[in-house]
């Protein structure tokens, strides 16, 4: 059950046609900041150092490989990037980087040798940068922590110039529709977000979708407890987007048994500032 002062899921909510926290009022949004602001950082301990992340290929081949090596970046803005170690492919291209992060334990990677600000996430979800003053966004596994998913993704289009770019990865399930309890290596309101309103509230603010796959399968990702991180490896992350889109079809948000949770879990947006 969530949170007393937050109000109980709905079935539109696990059928994912809503998405929930998306119309929380602001005492409601706030609350639900209060608990997620410092619980991963708490509950990953230094699993995200630099030297110990765990996502390179993945975020190359999903994302970063679409991205011309002669495209340069005036700013770029890390939203809840830590350290900011998703940027660092790109740090010879980018003239310097804000990044927002609501932990304050996180330092910074030393790949990111250009100027780089850390700035304190507001509860509400506004970014303190001028409109247009960005021409790049990453949000790697942000938003499902986030309850007001659609005014952030507004943030984002405000903050953007036009042909800037915003590169998104988020988890697609309802990771057991349990949204107010703190559930074995989850914070207590982590749920993922339905492709169908991901998708739609992007359009809606302005972007164009240019690239999204599919990643994330449930068994390659097991083969982390045997010990190397198997989206570091390109053999691997392959067969994870193969096996990802061939499952694509059976994809459904909240899963009943244990043959429905069969599918992707994660979606990656390439989207571009029209």
């Amino acid at each position: 059950m969530p949170s007393p002062d937050l109000p109980v899921p709905t079935l539109a909510h696990l059928r994912g046609e809503q998405l929930y926290g998306d119309d929380f009022t602001s005492e409601q949004v706030e609350q639900w900041f209060r608990d997620e602001a410092e619980a991963y950082f708490e509950m990953s301990g230094d699993s995200q150092e630099p030297g110990r992340y765990g996502y390179r290929e993945l975020n190359h081949q999903a994302l970063l490989r679409y991205i011309p090596a002669s495209r340069r970046f005036n700013h770029a803005l890390g939203f809840g990037s830590g350290y900011g170690t998703e940027l660092a492919p790109l740090a010879g291209q980018i003239e310097r980087v804000t990044i927002v992060e609501s932990a304050a334990g996180y330092g910074r990677d030393p790949a990111l040798v250009m100027p780089t600000t850390a700035v304190c996430a507001k509860p509400s979800g506004d970014v303190a940068l001028a409109n247009e003053s960005v021409d790049l966004v990453t949000c790697f596994n942000v938003l499902h922590h986030i309850p007001n998913v659609s005014h952030v993704l507004g943030e984002f289009a405000r903050v953007l110039c036009s042909s800037g770019l915003l590169l998104l990865r988020e988890p697609t399930t309802s990771m057991g529709g349990n949204w107010g309890t703190r559930r074995p290596g989850l914070t207590t309101h982590e749920r993922g977000i339905p492709p169908s309103y991901l998708r739609g509230k992007l359009m809606a603010h302005g972007f164009v979708i240019e690239h999204d796959t599919f990643a994330i399968f449930p068994l390659v990702l097991k083969l982390w407890q045997l010990g190397p991180a198997p989206y570091n490896s390109r053999i691997l992350t392959s067969l994870d987007r193969l096996l990802c889109r061939l499952l694509v079809p059976h994809w459904r948000y909240h899963a009943v048994s244990r043959w429905q949770k069969i599918r992707p879990t994660e979606i990656a947006i390439l989207a571009k500032r029209a």
